[in-house]
């Protein structure tokens, strides 16, 4: 049976090392958290410390942070599932671990189905386009669920756009005695995309590069949903200088998705969710 974060500070800490000397409280609009010095050497006894494999590095410290000092019962386990890993002071909190507080991997993106139907059908459209055999070793001309970023999402757009303006043009490859069934079925399958993409984005297709950070919006902020949800927050514990600790506050209103900061805080690469979290959301 896994043990309780309670149990793991009563076996680590001895009485004195278990009382937290600082006050602490969530940075309402993120920032820095200040770790007292008196401190440093039991949040750093109880960093790595964990019930399974689970739970990452520096959740354990938070708990005993916002537990045992003048101010108790601050902190809850919460993690399992979709779940954010810990409650501190009523606020969902994601903890991670990274050398850097800007740049974080997200991870997969399996339960997205929304946004997974969108980007791959735009892909498979564009890719209809590339000629074969032109991807070689280390480039790749091809678009992928594993590896893009939102210029691949806003060229789509383009080819999109230039295929539909063929149809409106040329409506007897898709209707009446004269339409074939493949462009039946491909001029369907466009409308439905539009009628989903307009669902996220407002903006007019005509501007791919607006219209594709939309997409990127939506699907970030949906990764965010339950973990931390928003409202939450993304909190790092600095890898190789744990007491240097971060939180990122996610909200909707705070998120860049203008195209130029997307490119360089966004991506994805062997099929997870890379940002910059300084970038997108401030």
């Amino acid at each position: 049976m896994a043990k309780s974060f309670n149990m793991i500070i009563e076996d680590t800490l001895d009485d004195t090392e278990k009382v937290v000397i600082g006050e602490y409280k969530v940075p309402s609009r993120g920032g820095a958290l200040k770790i007292h010095k008196e401190d440093h050497k039991s949040f750093g006894k109880l960093f790595t410390k964990k019930p399974n494999a689970g739970v990452g590095n520096g959740e354990v410290s938070l708990y005993w942070l916002f537990n045992y000092g003048k101010k108790k019962n601050r902190a809850a386990e919460n993690r399992g599932g979709d779940a954010a890993d810990l409650i501190l002071d009523k606020k969902n909190c994601e903890v991670k671990s990274y050398p850097s507080h800007d740049s974080m991997t997200l991870g997969k993106f399996k339960s997205d189905l929304k946004s997974q139907e969108i980007i791959t059908y735009l892909f498979a459209f564009s890719n209809l386009f590339v000629t074969f055999g032109k991807s070689t070793k280390g480039a790749k001309s091809f678009k992928s669920l594993l590896q893009f970023n939102v210029t691949d999402i806003a060229d789509s757009i383009v080819l999109y756009n230039s295929m539909f303006s063929l149809f409106a043009n040329n409506k007897h490859l898709y209707s009446g005695h004269t339409s074939y069934p493949l462009f039946v079925d491909i001029k369907k399958s466009m409308d439905a995309l539009k009628t989903k993409i307009k669902s996220i984005s407002r903006s007019n297709f005509t501007n791919a590069n607006k219209v594709a950070g939309d997409i990127v919006a939506h699907f970030v902020m949906t990764k965010f949903g339950n973990k931390p949800g928003e409202g939450g927050y993304m909190v790092n514990c600095k890898k190789g200088s744990p007491t240097d600790v971060h939180f990122h506050l996610i909200a909707t209103k705070n998120f860049r998705n203008d195209y130029a900061t997307l490119k360089k805080s966004f991506s994805v690469n062997s099929g997870e969710i890379q940002i910059k979290l300084k970038g997108l959301f401030g």
